[in-house]
């Protein structure tokens, strides 16, 4: 082959070349094209379920603004039908002026009355949320003046053995409340799933992209309350947050253990150095299973609490009995009290076990069996 046809067939490779090139680039472009066009569909999709997830929650609002409304016309109608009751004095006959005087203060009296025992609309609106997202007819004692008292804003200590009733008392506020509600918890059985309070629990196993998600979402308004674990507090995306996000209410639910001191004191300490957008640290309500009066005061230490409601829940079940009894001789009390109930059962503790088997051993040499 000579040179000029060498050439020629050079020639045309290199044409096919750049041709097959330019294919291979118009290729690309329209599958970058097309990927762009598909993030921009996945984007304007994700921003339609946020609108939808706000939608949920304003219509959630309107509902409950709809109920309190209802609740409310009830009660003028009741409190207007009591006070329908207004006697015409001139169609009873008086001995006097005087008598028709003290009538006239008597029926005044007992109308002042009628209307003093009319229940509060907020009072009657949170027994109507109860019944509606938590299906109890009444509270507990106690409970309500305890909800009533995070919903005014003021710092709360609250002992509460029962977990069912820690999560009512700071969910309740929750639904009525309309920022954030921040519960700080080391156990995960605290998250209870209620479609009318749309939550989130952040925590360390989620994806940086989960992570930004949520936060966004949060900030427009996507949830109600949004659960999370004292270590969370340190995080930078989520001190972010809390600077551009409106708290409520900290709520710090918590079971006691050996490690009390050193977490409430690292809770305190994150919180403290927490920006908040309103520039003031939102109240905040611990809420403890089991408390002494000592752990009560350490508490409002730790946790800086200014003038808080302490609340301690009745202990007493209707169903048991309780009783301590001092005694000199505790084995002699012990088996006196078990030969004097000896049809009933019942639990005695002991301070340590070592004085358990002493007391099983005396027991068993006065022939008294358990």
């Amino acid at each position: 082959m000579t040179n000029e046809e060498q050439k020629q067939v050079q020639n045309i490779i290199t044409a096919r070349t750049k041709l097959l090139t330019a294919k291979i680039q118009q290729q690309e472009n329209k599958i970058l094209s097309l990927t762009q066009e598909l993030e921009q569909k996945n984007s304007e999709l994700e921003q339609k379920n946020i609108q939808i997830n706000e939608l949920q929650v304003n219509l959630s609002q309107l509902k409950e603004q709809l109920d309190v409304n209802k609740t409310s016309l009830s009660d003028l109608q009741e409190q207007l039908e009591q006070q329908k009751f207004e006697p015409d004095l001139r169609a009873l006959n008086f001995d006097s002026d005087s008598d028709s005087e003290e009538f006239t203060e008597i029926i005044n009296d007992n109308q002042q009355n009628i209307s003093s025992s009319q229940p509060k609309i907020k009072e009657s609106y949170l027994q109507s949320l109860l019944k509606q997202h938590f299906q109890q007819d009444t509270f507990k004692n106690g409970h309500e003046n305890l909800i009533q008292t995070i919903l005014d804003s003021r710092d709360v200590l609250a002992v509460i053995p029962e977990e069912s009733d820690r999560i009512l008392c700071f969910q309740l506020p929750a639904i009525i409340t309309p920022a954030i509600t921040l519960v700080i918890s080391t156990s995960l059985n605290v998250i209870k799933e209620n479609p009318s309070l749309p939550s989130v629990y952040i925590h360390s196993s989620l994806s940086p992209w989960q992570r930004t998600e949520i936060f966004e979402r949060a900030k427009k308004s996507a949830y109600k309350i949004i659960y999370t674990t004292p270590s969370q507090l340190l995080k930078n995306d989520f001190r972010d947050f809390i600077k551009h996000s409106e708290i409520s209410t900290i709520i710090i639910n918590y079971k006691w253990n050996d490690n009390f001191y050193n977490e409430f004191s690292r809770i305190s300490q994150s919180i403290s150095s927490l920006n908040f957008s309103s520039k003031k640290i939102p109240s905040i309500a611990v809420l403890i299973d089991i408390a002494g009066s000592q752990v009560q005061n350490d508490i409002k230490n730790l946790m800086r609490l200014k003038e808080p409601y302490i609340f301690i829940s009745e202990l007493d079940k209707k169903n048991i009995f309780f009783d301590v009894v001092r005694s000199d001789n505790k084995l002699l009390s012990i088996s006196s009290i078990i030969s004097e109930k000896t049809n009933d059962c019942g639990i005695i503790i002991a301070d340590n076990p070592l004085n358990y088997d002493d007391i099983l051993n005396e027991l068993e040499q006065n022939s008294i069996l358990l």
